[in-house]
């Protein structure tokens, strides 16, 4: 503003001395009183130029700081990211690990049960065939049997359910018998609850509609 304000009166002071020289008193003191008239306005609109230089100049300064700010936060932002996909890379690597770990135990587990099962069911089945048998031995038997063979699916259930998590095997659904779950269920209880002096009497009820079945209820009861 000081500049343009010596700027500004050096200019006037040239052309008001080059006008004054050929005027009277009363006109130079007039044309004097009209120049300082002009020279205020001008530094009136050289101050608010200049004002609005350097507000310029202070908002572009604020918006650099401002868009340093922001990329240093970006860069450290960017930097915990990195950090943390290091640390989930290393997880998932560490869970993969104890994955295949687990899926190696129960396949060894599932062998080493698999061989007194077979024996269990081996020996049910050559029991089974002996026709001197009385029927509540064959029917101890038989469930002995079953119980065996149930045991047998629940292992193979867990080797399926370790080849699923491993990717290696689809799951799919199959219909499910439910008449002879429930009587495997009842004749599987029935002997336990008998070894501890109760009665077990279990009734079924089915419900058809339109020559389908519809509904299955089973209901248990101990004495």
């Amino acid at each position: 503003m000081t500049s343009l304000s010596a700027i500004l009166a050096t200019v006037l002071y040239i052309v008001f001395i080059g006008e004054v020289a050929n005027l009277s008193a009363s006109a130079g003191d007039l044309l004097a009183t009209s120049f300082f008239k002009i020279f205020a306005i001008l530094v009136l609109i050289a101050a608010t130029c200049s004002w609005l230089v350097v507000l310029g100049s202070e908002s572009k300064k604020m918006a650099q700081e401002e868009s340093n700010r922001q990329n240093h936060l970006l860069e450290r932002e960017i930097e915990a990211h990195s950090i943390t996909d290091a640390a989930l890379q290393a997880a998932l690597e560490v869970a993969e690990s104890a994955n295949q770990a687990k899926t190696r135990y129960v396949a060894g587990m599932s062998h080493e049960l698999r061989t007194p099962l077979n024996s269990i069911l081996g020996y049910s089945q050559i029991l089974l065939k002996n026709e001197k048998l009385p029927p509540r031995t064959v029917e101890t038997v038989s469930i002995v049997q079953q119980s065996g063979e149930h045991l047998v699916g629940l292992i193979d259930g867990l080797l399926d359910l370790a080849r699923i998590e491993a990717g290696r095997m689809q799951l799919e659904l199959a219909p499910l018998d439910l008449h002879n779950l429930i009587n495997e269920i009842a004749r599987m209880v029935e002997p336990q609850s008998e070894a501890k002096g109760l009665i077990f009497s279990w009734t079924k009820k089915q419900m058809y509609s339109g020559g389908s079945l519809r509904m299955v209820n089973a209901y248990a009861r101990f004495f």
